[in-house]
């Protein structure tokens, strides 16, 4: 291997990791799959889209050099193995999307199940879905829009089988950016619903079945095969940057791309350290999932400071540099128009507007000026248009500004409405909306120094544009227009002055100026230039013929059948009327009415003519503005419009040919009144024929519009029924998979609970039997099954059908029980001698009712026997007790009596002494010098290995009189060694 291909880069692009082994002769293959991709492919299917993708992906050439992006329909929660199925049909790797991922060539990504999908910059990005949002359910739509807007001509939108709509916006949008839309002819796909509605949208370049596209996509891709830009690996944090870019350009047409990268960054961690993220795939998500961090992001990026007279070294310029030769211009408009660029609050427009007006009255000048104040950030427009500040934010603004143009209430200041109507705010985006025209100053602060420097040479072409002849640029100190631009003379360095020095001529359009570069080669680079020289030509020659129209043509205009007016030529002001205000374009507004109706009677006989459109004229002469013309209208044809063009000619009549006298002009006049009686008369009656026929066009479409809303509000409840219905079906769809995961967990759990009682009933030998609330058997263990002699068949079949070897009636005890609600227990004893402990009790279900019984048997027969042999044996044990001549106690572990065999020592009838009977203190028997000891060696009888002892003590049997007993104690301990009690046998002594 090669240094490069040892790179980490170089191993990422091939796809590779160091411990895999790469044969020498697939080294080239594996190199080419990681270039990057020269189109990027994008394939929408839904319904029966399996087969058709595993067709269509198994049919990709193994060279190609497109990246594919496979968007399907999948729903949240649901596993797809599509991945593994297609990785078997092709030898391109097959996975599905990851966070960040670059699409290479020969690489095919899967939309993860649950997640929408887009592209920006070559790479992936996931987003989650949400069910609020329309584009939720139109993810293939969602994806393909990002696609159009990120490679143009690069994108490649692929329809194939699927039901609904979803990719018909997607593939306008792609067609729109120039690239290319193929579908699957809808007569070939299992399901037609989706290219269908692909087909209808127009915006197709290819229909072809399903064998043929991949033919087809690698025929578009090798019509152009540069590839697109290689975005190298970037860090985690540049990913970010390009995430939160994306979703701003996407959701506010904020393009970042135009800004200092630097100065983005700044203010995206400052928001990160505000809303307290600690890394920035934290804020990313944060940002993602809260609109209002995204909008106060925006708000962060685009927020620009503005304060009343805060360049005042830039308005003393203005004073002695600018407004001077603004009265002096050599121009026929006697309005300053100014245009301040980023005007945020308004702060900057509103001082200029105070510091013209007050240097205007200064001088003893009515001058009319305009103030243009434009920014992207509406929520600061609001405030400027409101035209109400604090106080304290004016108060160092000088008095006489403050007297002449506020005026104070409550603790704000408001801007008068002689400053206020001459600035008007609007809403533009420098970097894409067209400038205005004819401007006299602009005034751009904090903007410039913010943007990238080819952002900055484009906003500068602008302004070449939009400044009139020896118009002037102010922009902040900290800002600066680079040397090497000849356009612009500075005047002051230090309040950034400049004068435009080469005003352009003509304005392409903000798209072509400010978009980047094409990737093309050196050829597009040429025609770029022939381009630029043709449109250098077309001005030239639109320039000479202004100028000799202008001086060698006849006054005359060109309008249209609607009277509307397109161009002027020469001197035809003299023939128009005055005005002022607004300019209107319209034939009866710009003449004096005579002339406007000669014009439209000369127009309409042009029409009604019959000859060629070259000879198709009419003429009269006409009194204009004091002067007798004769007026010319000739139909003229214009390819590149749509309506009628006509030519009227203003041709002053020759004075000695006409001389002045009276009654000439007098005859003139009143021929001129009888023909505009007649004119009169039969617009009159083509007026009232017009209002007729107005009239019942109006009720007709009043009747269809009414008809035709009906149908639009029956279509728009259809519409959403629909897509309640479909959302409905998702939520479903989606329950359902979560019932059958539950189901799946519950039938697992009682298999497992079956088993567990199985093996207890085979293990327990304890025979149990559940009825039903009809008393029909519904389960038995095998010893009840035994004694009850049942067979798998009986079960369903009533208990009293059955006889037993028992004298019992279960099915009446089981109805005692069940209505009752009590619990029956018993011993039996079968015919044949066998015992069983019987106990039947209630079936209670989860809502406490019950639904039948449940009966117990345990077999006691082996324990009744064993109780027979101990009573027997206690009984023996009596026997021998009563008996004996020694005494035998058993005492508790405080030396109570709890059983004995005599109650006195000499051997007397309990009922004569009750010196040893049950209850008695066994101590309090004894003499008192004798109680100590006794009670001391009992005690250690637990640490004696044999735990007995001999004692000789004596007893008081009645007053005055004491007998002495020898006994022999033992200590009687459980399993645990503790002292279950103790028991004493004492044999009396003779006195």
């Amino acid at each position: 291997m090669t240094a490069d291909t040892e790179s980490p880069l170089a191993a990422e692009r091939m796809g590779a990791t160091s411990r895999e082994k790469i044969e020498p002769g697939a080294l080239k293959a594996v190199s080419t799959q990681a270039e990057t991709a020269s189109h990027i492919v994008g394939i929408g299917s839904s319904a029966g889209g399996v087969e058709s993708l595993v067709e269509l992906i198994s049919r990709i050439p193994p060279d190609t050099r497109c990246g594919y992006v496979i968007i399907q329909h999948l729903s949240p929660g649901f596993e797809s193995v599509l991945p593994e199925i297609l990785s078997r049909q092709t030898r391109h790797k097959v996975e599905v999307a990851a966070e960040g991922a670059l699409v290479t060539a020969g690489s095919v990504h899967m939309i993860p199940p649950g997640k929408l999908l887009t592209i920006f910059r070559g790479r992936l990005i996931i987003e989650e879905r949400k069910e609020s949002d329309s584009h939720s359910f139109f993810p293939i739509d969602y994806f393909f829009t990002s696609l159009a807007k990120d490679c143009h001509k690069r994108a490649i939108a692929v329809i194939i089988s699927g039901t609904g709509t979803d990719g018909a916006e997607g593939v306008r949008q792609v067609k729109k950016n120039g690239g290319h839309v193929v579908v699957q002819s809808p007569d070939t796909a299992r399901f037609s619903g989706m290219p269908r509605a692909a087909v209808a949208t127009n915006s197709f370049d290819i229909v072809a079945d399903l064998e043929d596209i991949s033919q087809k996509v690698s025929g578009i891709a090798s019509e152009d095969t540069s590839p697109l830009p290689l975005v190298s690996p970037s860090s985690t944090s540049a990913r970010v940057f390009d995430k939160l870019t994306f979703a701003i350009k996407n959701q506010f047409s904020l393009d970042l791309d135009f800004y200092q990268e630097g100065v983005v960054r700044r203010r995206i961690h400052k928001r990160k350290r505000i809303v307290g993220c600690k890394s920035d795939v934290d804020y990313v998500r944060h940002a993602s999932e809260t609109p209002t961090e995204l909008l106060a992001l925006r708000d962060e990026l685009v927020m620009r400071t503005s304060h009343f007279h805060s360049f005042p070294d830039a308005l003393e310029a203005l004073h002695e540099l600018v407004f001077p030769n603004l009265l002096n211009r050599e121009v026929d408009r006697r309005t300053i128009r100014i245009w301040v660029v980023g005007c945020s609050t308004g702060e900057d427009a509103y001082s200029i507007g105070f510091a013209l007006a007050h240097w205007l009255t200064t001088q003893g000048n009515a001058l009319e000026f305009k103030i243009f104040a434009t920014d992207i950030d509406e929520k600061a427009l609001k405030i400027a248009s409101r035209a109400v500040y604090p106080e304290h934010n004016v108060d160092h603004l000088p008095a006489e500004w403050q007297k002449n143009y506020l005026r104070f209430a409550d603790d704000h200041a408001f801007v008068k409405s002689e400053i206020r109507d001459r600035v008007t705010f609007a809403t533009h985006n420098v970097m894409s909306g067209t400038p205005f025209p004819k401007i006299d100053l602009i005034f751009c602060p904090h903007l410039i120094h913010l943007l990238k420097a080819k952002a900055r040479n484009s906003i500068l072409k602008a302004f070449q544009f939009s400044l009139a002849h020896r118009g002037y640029l102010l922009i902040s100190k900290n800002e600066s227009i680079p040397r090497k631009n000849q356009n612009f003379h500075a005047l002051s360095d230090d309040a950034s002055l400049y004068r435009c020095v080469n005003p352009a001529r003509s304005f392409s359009g903000a798209g072509s100026v400010l978009a980047p570069p094409s990737r093309g080669t050196v050829t597009s680079r040429v025609e770029g230039l022939i381009s630029d020289r043709r449109v250098t030509e077309s001005t030239l020659a639109m320039e000479l013929y202004e100028t000799i129209a202008r001086f060698h043509m006849a006054p005359s205009v060109v309008f249209t059948e609607s009277l509307e007016i397109k161009f002027y030529f020469g001197a035809i002001r003299d023939y128009l009327l005055p005005f002022s205000g607004r300019i209107s374009h319209g034939v009866s507004q710009v003449f004096p009415s005579s002339t406007a109706h000669t014009l439209e009677n000369l127009m309409r006989q042009v029409n009604t003519d019959t000859r060629s459109i070259k000879e198709r004229h009419a003429s009269q002469q006409e009194l204009v503005q004091g002067r007798l013309v004769k007026l010319v209208v000739t139909e003229i044809s214009v390819s590149a419009s749509s309506e009628k063009m006509f030519l009227a000619t203003f041709t002053p009549v020759d004075s000695a040919a006409h001389p002045s006298d009276p009654s000439a002009i007098s005859q003139a006049k009143i021929s001129e009144i009888q023909t505009l009686n007649e004119e009169i008369q039969r617009l009159t009656a083509e007026l009232v024929s017009s209002r007729e026929e107005k009239m019942r066009a109006i009720g007709q479409l009043e009747s269809s519009n009414e008809q035709l809303r009906m149908a639009n509000e029956e279509l728009q409840t259809g519409s959403e029924e629909l897509q309640s219905t479909n959302e409905e079906l998702q939520s479903v769809n989606e329950e359902l998979y979560t019932v059958n995961a539950e189901c799946q967990l519950r039938i697992t759990e009682l298999s497992e609970m079956n088993n567990d009682m199985q093996n207890f009933y085979d293990v327990s030998e304890i025979g149990t039997l559940f009825v039903d609330k009809d008393y029909c058997i519904r389960k038995f263990s095998p010893l009840a099954q035994k004694v009850f002699k049942l067979i798998p068949d009986d079960i369903g079949r009533p208990i009293g059908h059955f006889s037993t070897d028992f004298d019992l009636d279960f099915q009446a005890a089981i109805q005692r029980v069940c209505e009752e609600f009590t619990t029956f227990q018993g011993e039996l004893t079968s015919r044949h001698g066998a015992d069983y402990l019987l106990r039947i009790a209630p079936y209670r279900s989860d809502d406490h009712r019950i639904r039948g019984a449940v009966l117990v048997l345990i077999d006691v027969g082996s324990l009744k026997q064993a109780k027979r042999a101990l009573d027997n044996t206690n009984e023996d044990l009596l026997f021998v007790q009563k008996r004996c001549s020694d005494i035998v106690l058993q005492l508790d572990g405080d030396g109570k009596i709890t059983a004995s065999n005599r109650h006195d020592i000499s051997g007397g009838a309990p009922s004569q002494s009750n010196l040893f009977a049950k209850g008695v203190d066994f101590f309090q028997t004894i003499v008192a010098s004798d109680r100590s000891r006794a009670r001391r060696r009992m005690q250690n009888l637990l640490l004696s290995p044999t735990h007995e002892c001999r004692l000789r003590l004596h007893h008081i049997t009645v007053p005055n009189s004491q007998k002495r007993v020898v006994w022999h104690f033992r200590a009687q301990l459980d399993d645990q060694k503790n002292l279950r009690s103790y028991v004493a046998v004492g044999k009396p002594e003779d006195s």
